[in-house]
């Protein structure tokens, strides 16, 4: 464990050299990274261990090293946003004040970035009065990109009646989401509590909330927010299909088209997606709807450099894919950064 908290930081120098500049490297957008602005960081060092996702704590993070690796990998512009859990560390009355801190600063860190960088907004959805003020303060600035929403609010999962007001408001604007894990609410389940939320938890969080947007109708509902769900899918690949046969039996009346619902998703591949979960996804999402992402610095290092150059080399995809993959689709969604 490097002192950061997290394997693999620190250790650029010993991570190999990684495609930067091969044939597959230049140009990559990443629609998954991370930052940590001031205030994120004192929110999540001050908050209790259990609104910490079992983390033992937050990796550094530095505009600079997050552009060196940026080159190291080939990536010319990367989506940022912060991580889980957002602006929801237990206070909901201190959260909008949070997230305008988190944005502010943000925005700043961006602005600096040469154009490589575009911020995906945090929302202090518990609130969506607040959550709805924090999309009109930050939508028209040109630092912000989309936005990031959580898989679960304490417990309330997209699809809930009390966030269609947000929805709607995202799907008129045509935003652009990445939907993120974060802890599911507690459940006392022996050893498995113990494993920080990344290993099992975020997975499983991340199916709840794509089959809970899909079935509560919200999916069909905001046809105008672009959903990017993030490593590969999660779970879904595996398990669609009992949703989908499941769904219609159990719950009468309900006509959801749940492999439909589940193609017109973008994915992002960030993590361990190859050899096995790239095939899986293959089967449920729409090769030309693949996005790449790193998720650094919560990965170590060494390991996001492997991976880039595993995805820059599959047989899974072809030329085209991997062109959209690497660059074409997140262009089409995020424009500015494609011009970066």
């Amino acid at each position: 464990m490097a002192a950061s908290g997290v394997p693999g930081r620190g250790r650029a120098a010993e991570a190999p050299a990684g495609p930067g500049h091969g044939q597959h490297g230049a140009g990559w957008i990443d629609v998954h990274a991370h930052l940590v602005p001031p205030s994120f960081d004192r929110a999540w060092h001050a908050a209790p261990p259990s609104r910490r996702d079992g983390m033992p704590g937050l990796p550094k993070w530095s505009l600079d090293t997050a552009l060196a690796d940026m080159d190291r990998t080939g990536v010319r512009a990367a989506a940022v946003s912060v991580p889980s859990p957002g602006v929801n560390f237990g206070d909901p009355r201190g959260a909008a004040d949070l997230a305008r801190r988190i944005n502010s600063e943000s925005a700043g860190i961006v602005a600096g970035s040469g154009g490589r960088l575009g911020l995906l907004a945090c929302l202090p959805l518990t609130d969506a009065d607040a959550a709805l003020a924090e999309i009109a303060e930050t939508a028209d600035l040109p630092e912000v990109h989309g936005y990031v929403l959580f898989t679960n609010h304490d417990g309330r999962y997209p699809g809930d009646p009390a966030f269609r007001p947000v929805l709607a408001e995202l799907a008129r604007r045509n935003a652009t989401v990445l939907l993120h894990p974060t802890s599911a609410p507690a459940v006392e389940v022996p050893g498995v509590r113990r494993l920080p939320s990344a290993l099992l938890e975020f997975p499983f969080d991340t199916t709840r909330a794509v089959i809970d947007l899909v079935l509560s109708g919200s999916l069909a509902e905001f046809p105008g927010i672009r959903w990017i769900v993030p490593h590969a899918g999660a779970t879904l690949g595996v398990l669609a299909d009992r949703v989908d046969a499941l769904a219609a039996a159990m719950l009468p009346g309900r006509r959801t088209d749940v492999l439909g619902a589940l193609r017109s998703l973008y994915y992002d591949l960030s993590g361990p997606v190859l050899p096995r979960q790239l095939e899986t996804l293959l089967r449920i999402a729409d090769p030309l709807r693949l996005l790449y992402g790193t998720d650094l610095p919560f990965f170590p290092q060494d390991l996001v450099y492997r991976w880039h150059d595993e995805l820059a080399r599959t047989e899974l995809l072809d030329e085209r894919q991997r062109r959209a993959a690497a660059r074409e689709t997140a262009a089409s969604l995020f424009p500015r950064l494609g011009a970066a």
